[in-house]
């Protein structure tokens, strides 16, 4: 955990699906890259579901969400899978689950009543073993209330090399699709999926 504070820069993909009790689907990529330094992130997002396009939109933000490992303590180790391969590199491998008492933290992070106490979280990292940075995290959550499930995919890249994604410069400069905006698809997509995923603040001037 103590290794991944140490990057400037690093480029991200999160890849979320959201499956409700009546079986609709929800899929979210959100891909983006971090300067620490400059306090500089690009982002962009799209949303489907049941396989339909919902929207999507990209910009450029001056802050710095904190995409890094959630803290050790927060964590179990339920297996050690021991090393294997992965992207050509040997990484750790640990199945983990969130402690209960994290979920009074992830409350203390948003201004509204969230589900994560009603939520089970349950992952699996991949460390690697040269540099002991995370390079992948994967979650399956589950509700302890209703029959919804979600997984979500984090890849973690391009470690103080990350380049800026290309963005257009101007609204109609954007295809069709492009022009939602972020507050448009987060009310979109379903609450819970949307309180796991950081929301991305719009650049100034974008509709």
């Amino acid at each position: 955990m103590h290794a991944s504070t140490t990057l400037s820069t690093v480029s991200y993909a999160v890849h979320a699906a959201h499956t409700a009790e009546n079986g609709d689907r929800t899929d979210v990529l959100l891909e983006g890259g971090l300067r620490r330094e400059a306090q500089q992130h690009d982002w962009r997002i799209r949303a489907e579901r049941n396989g339909a396009f919902i929207g999507s939109a990209s910009g450029a933000s001056v802050d710095d969400p904190y995409l890094l490992p959630l803290p050790a303590a927060l964590l179990t180790v339920t297996r050690d899978r021991g090393q294997t391969q992965w992207n050509n590199r040997t990484v750790y491998l640990y199945d983990v689950a969130l402690r209960d008492e994290a979920g009074d933290l992830l409350d203390a992070l948003v201004d509204r009543p969230s589900p994560f106490p009603a939520l089970r979280f349950t992952g699996t990292l991949w460390i690697d073993a040269e540099s002991f940075l995370l390079r992948r995290s994967t979650w399956d959550v589950a509700s302890q209330t209703v029959g919804e499930r979600m997984r979500i995919d984090i890849v973690i890249r391009d470690e103080d090399a990350a380049s800026a994604l290309r963005l257009p410069v101007a609204a109609d400069q954007r295809p069709p699709h492009d022009r939602a905006s972020i507050e448009r698809i987060f009310d979109a997509i379903p609450p819970s999926l949307s309180l796991l995923l950081w929301k991305p603040k719009e650049a100034e001037g974008m509709p």
